[in-house]
């Protein structure tokens, strides 16, 4: 059977902070310190159109949404998870990004989008994914199963990258 490559926003389920469902930028300046927060900027994907028996895909795919994300912090960043699907995102901060005590820490996600991150003191990055990349349920279900009916996929670009510079901190 042909394989199909799909992805979209379930907004409904959407609990982690700030998004944009149908594209566009988002942008955050905070006088001091940004504790625990997330943005996202999501895009969908599906086909645009089969051939006439309508058995097999074109290969023919459309991508929607994405956009910039700005995160500026005059103080320090803690936590909080960021998402650019498709774009540029950038993460700053006047002093450092840290996880809180026992904290996670930050998150960076990408597919074919790119992050600049930057501090005045020390950075600490708790992981970089590529959500896609994480085992999906196939069926609108809320956990994974053991039929194996979980896909996962690469949805990185030639474009996809992270860059994280300290002026006079450690990075990690």
């Amino acid at each position: 059977f042909p394989v199909t490559i799909l992805w979209w926003i379930r907004p409904d389920l959407f609990r982690q902070g700030l998004a944009t469902f149908g594209g566009g930028d988002i942008s955050v300046h905070a006088g001091g310190d940004i504790l625990n927060f997330s943005a996202a900027t999501a895009t969908t994907a599906r086909f645009d159109n089969f051939v006439s028996s309508g058995s097999q895909p074109t290969g023919n795919y459309v991508i929607n949404g994405g956009g910039n994300l700005n995160i500026k912090a005059e103080g320090n960043i803690t936590n909080g998870t960021y998402f650019v699907a498709k774009g540029e995102g950038s993460l700053r901060a006047g002093l450092g990004i840290e996880p809180s005590n026992g904290g996670l820490g930050t998150v960076l996600a990408l597919q074919d989008g790119s992050f600049d991150v930057a501090a005045n003191k020390n950075i600490y990055i708790s992981t970089t994914f590529n959500p896609t990349m994480v085992n999906q349920a196939s069926a609108n279900t809320t956990s994974l199963d053991s039929t194996g009916a979980n896909s996962n996929f690469n949805s990185y670009s030639p474009a996809a990258r992270v860059r994280v510079l300290s002026s006079s901190g450690n990075v990690s």
